[in-house]
């Protein structure tokens, strides 16, 4: 009798649940499931991703939505314990995923952007309806 397998897929598409990779801030080692808080989004961009933060801030504040902005990777705000963030994610060294509060990516960009800000404004107001 044949058995049925299943076998889970980590993705960074938008829908998903962010994929589980472990990750160190602050000399600690947590999920990237960690890093994400309930009371708002996250966006998490690679190491090449310092525009992305930069918008993020930009756009929360103008927005006045909680949002709170971290690179990934060596030298980096997380280090990426085993390297493997990018690859679950689905991004490049400078891209970004905008994670629901509830631990669900609502956006990716798998680079860099002509103008991150208003990219990332049209992404977070589709986002929030508004």
């Amino acid at each position: 009798m044949e058995t049925s397998k299943l076998y889970i897929q980590p993705s960074g598409a938008p829908g998903a649940r962010l994929p589980h990779a472990w990750v160190t801030v602050d000399g600690r080692t947590v999920s990237t499931l960690d890093l994400v808080r309930p009371e708002g989004f996250t966006l998490l961009a690679r190491v090449r991703g310092r525009e992305w933060v930069d918008a993020a801030t930009a756009v929360a504040d103008e927005l006045g939505v909680p949002l709170t902005a971290l690179r990934v990777g060596p030298g980096a705000d997380v280090a990426d314990v085993y390297r493997d963030v990018a690859a679950r994610l689905g991004i490049g060294e400078a891209g970004a995923v905008l994670v629901r509060p509830d631990q669900h990516v609502a956006w990716r960009s798998a680079g860099a952007a002509e103008d991150p800000r208003a990219t990332l404004r049209d992404a977070l107001t589709q986002v929030l309806a508004r």
